[in-house]
């Protein structure tokens, strides 16, 4: 797991989600950013950023096809899932148990 790290969507959009889970190994991101192919999921923490991640982040994440995004909704104590095919959001209230999908059964309780 990557904070704060740029990720390649393109060759002119290169956004620093607050997190990103990449398939491993860590050192063959040395030379050169992540990219869609690379990025198992990522998260964003959102309060004053809540719009631009909802509006401007998040469809940019979908078209390159990223499989899974989350948005930590710090404003309504939210967690907000995104996930491929379809991206339609699931929400989870504070103290819920979620699994990525990337980790299975292994679920994460998540909270503020």
């Amino acid at each position: 797991m990557f904070c704060q790290v740029p990720i390649q969507l393109d060759d002119r959009s290169e956004p620093e989600p607050d997190f990103i889970l990449t398939v491993p190994p860590a050192s063959r991101y040395d030379d050169r950013p992540p990219g869609p192919a690379d990025i198992l999921l990522v998260i964003e923490v959102s309060d004053s950023t809540l719009v631009f991640d909802r509006t401007v982040k998040l469809p940019l994440y979908i078209r390159s096809g990223i499989p899974e995004i989350w948005i930590v909704n710090l404003l309504e104590e939210k967690l907000e899932v995104y996930r491929a095919p379809d991206y339609q959001p699931v929400y989870f209230e504070k103290g819920t148990a979620v699994a990525p999908l990337a980790f299975g059964e292994d679920r994460l309780e998540w909270w503020v």
